[in-house]
């Protein structure tokens, strides 16, 4: 791996989300930390290569966009199990939240993704996939 400052955050990132590697990722654990990766998305920043600037914004603010959506569903969902009248809410939620996950799938994301996922493997000897 690469001492480069940038690479040193992608590659604590991946192993603070559980990324690349022959694992697969869990999908629960990396959504309930949305929050969290955006931020250190926004913080990455800083050390980023000029070319990757640009992208990191793209997946920062789309990531924090997502996140409410998700701490909402998992809040409704647990509350639904004990008490019935949270589905009419909890249907809502999971809607509302689809709606969400379309923003992870627009060709701007998966783009900045793409780019990120690139310079990672190519530079820093790190890959998410």
């Amino acid at each position: 791996m690469s001492d480069d400052p940038f690479c040193v955050q992608v590659e604590a990132a991946t192993e603070k989300f559980g990324l690349g590697g022959d694992s697969p990722t869990d999908l629960t654990a990396a959504m309930a930390n949305l929050p969290e990766a955006a931020a250190l998305l926004d913080e990455a920043t800083a050390t980023a290569p000029e070319e990757l600037k640009g992208d990191l914004g793209v997946l920062a603010s789309t990531l924090a966009a997502v996140a409410p959506g998700m701490s909402t569903l998992a809040q409704l969902s647990a509350e639904a199990a004990t008490d019935a009248s949270k589905q009419p809410a909890l249907q809502e939620a999971t809607a509302a939240f689809q709606a969400d996950m379309a923003k992870l799938q627009t060709p701007e994301f998966v783009g900045a993704f793409d780019r990120l996922n690139t310079y990672a493997k190519d530079t820093c000897g790190i890959s998410f996939s």
